[in-house]
């Protein structure tokens, strides 16, 4: 499976300054994604991510912090959740929202939370892990 293939998903791009120790720079498109080899994202299909998106889009446009959102894909079974954990406003002024991802593939589970931080245009792009501050 090529990882950096599903990075460049429109709301999972990865960006962050040197200063925020990702390792990444602002504007990359790529961070080491090894640990996905090891987490059910390996086994999605273009439908299950489809389904993450989507809910991931509402979540981060309607919910507020504290609620949750769910998605299953009845084809393969694999299933998620997230929560939108807060809400702040960066050193840049855009809005940012910390989530807690869970999904579950096959005999996996997996969770992790992310800082995602809207753009001008409108995308929410993902800016660090949380508690990489």
């Amino acid at each position: 499976m090529d990882l950096n293939l599903r990075v460049h998903r429109p709301w999972f791009t990865v960006v962050g300054d040197q200063s925020r120790r990702t390792g990444v720079t602002r504007g990359a498109h790529s961070v080491n994604l090894r640990f996905l080899a090891f987490s059910p994202v390996r086994f999605f299909n273009d439908q299950d991510w489809k389904l993450l998106e989507q809910t991931s889009d509402d979540l981060l446009a309607n919910a507020r912090d504290g609620e949750s959102r769910e998605w299953k894909n009845p084809k393969t079974g694999h299933h998620g959740s997230m929560k939108a954990l807060r809400t702040y406003k960066n050193s840049e002024g855009e809005t940012c929202r910390e989530v807690q991802f869970s999904n579950f593939a096959r005999d996996m589970s997996g969770q992790s939370r992310w800082h995602l931080c809207k753009q001008p245009d409108g995308r929410w792009l993902i800016v660090e892990p949380a508690g990489s501050r």
